[in-house]
């Protein structure tokens, strides 16, 4: 049967080749006492890794549920042009009324006579 020795550790079976105090089951792994680093480094590995696999979650789930932007306002700049091109003469009252009746509506429909011809 096996027994514990003085520093608590049980022995292995043992060999010719064990030194002795050092017959430990983990002094006798091939990597040896002095391999503590590789478990750091592992540890560093695996945070990186589900950090990574985390960010990589919120980014794909903030993507996809990202609203697009207000399209609302697309129209300011249309009017702003259509404003300008009234002052300076560009245009008269009765075109410009048609104009901005045309860029405020909410269907987008053409106006008869201005779609491309069949």
């Amino acid at each position: 049967m096996l027994e514990p020795n003085e520093s608590g550790a049980v022995a292995g079976a043992g060999s010719a080749n064990d030194e002795p105090g050092h017959n430990c089951l983990i002094w006798r792994h091939p990597a040896g006492p002095k391999s503590w680093w590789r478990g750091g480094l592992m540890w560093v590995g695996m945070i990186v890794f589900w950090g990574l696999l985390i960010w990589g979650a919120y980014a794909l789930i903030t993507n996809l549920t990202r609203k697009p932007p207000d399209t609302g306002h697309s129209n300011d700049h249309a009017l702003r042009i259509l404003d300008q091109r009234l002052a300076s003469g560009e245009v008269d009252a009765g075109e410009y009324q048609r104009l901005r009746d045309l860029i405020t509506t909410t269907d987008h429909q053409s106006p008869a006579g201005t779609g491309s011809p069949r």
